[in-house]
């Protein structure tokens, strides 16, 4: 017997979905990456190439190489800021997660450890998954989990105003920062930064099937 759609994807489930969003007044983003158009891309020797189900962006075999792929906020009567409840989700495979540095980020890509450029990220480091976050002056970070596996995983970022920013690893509340947040009058210029480095003479590469943004109205 068929399976029917509707077995899958409860139709009121979904009709609940599109109201939803065609009342939403906030922004709301999301893709499976069935192209790359419409994003910036930089590669600095390295490489970003799609299949059927994730975009991957490799650095290639010489150490400081790196790629990075980023979305710009939509144009509105204003610049989106840091002065709403914000999230985002993806879900990531990281194949080699020593001598690298990657970073998934709003609104400017993570490069390396020590930036106070404003944003909420999580990155990888030495096989280490980090939260950080900055206000423009100061920086802090926090150890969410070590000993990587090599399996995908899922993870979000919910940030609240002036008061917290929350990471899920696998739908699991793994830390919270509270401090050097981002100021409610920072910008989110760039809804979507993936960026990845090798610090080695070896290829590096982060896999990516999904990202969603959410900010509230």
């Amino acid at each position: 017997m068929p399976i029917l759609f509707s077995q899958i994807f409860p139709i009121n489930s979904l009709i609940r979905k599109v109201k939803f969003l065609e009342q939403w007044n906030g922004i709301y983003y999301e893709t499976y990456f069935d192209s790359i158009n419409g994003f910036h891309t930089q590669t600095g020797n390295g490489s970003i190439t799609l299949d059927s189900q994730k975009v991957t962006l490799s650095t290639g075999a010489t150490i400081n190489n790196y790629a990075t792929i980023y979305k710009s906020a939509p144009i509105l009567n204003t610049t989106p800021k840091f002065d709403k409840v914000t999230k985002f989700k993806t879900s990531i495979l990281i194949s080699t997660r020593t001598n690298v540095f990657a970073s998934v980020a709003i609104p400017v890509p993570i490069s390396n450890d020590t930036t106070s450029t404003s944003h909420i990220s999580f990155y990888i480091e030495n096989n280490s998954l980090f939260g950080s976050t900055a206000n423009g002056t100061s920086r802090s970070t926090l150890l969410l989990m070590s000993n990587l596996s090599t399996s995908w995983f899922d993870l979000e970022i919910l940030y609240i105003p002036s008061v917290s920013c929350q990471f899920f690893v696998n739908n699991n509340l793994v830390g919270t920062i509270t401090t050097n947040l981002p100021l409610i009058t920072d910008t989110i210029q760039q809804i979507f930064n993936v960026w990845i480095s090798t610090l080695e003479n070896a290829d590096k590469d982060i896999s990516l099937s999904y990202y969603r943004f959410m900010q509230e109205p």
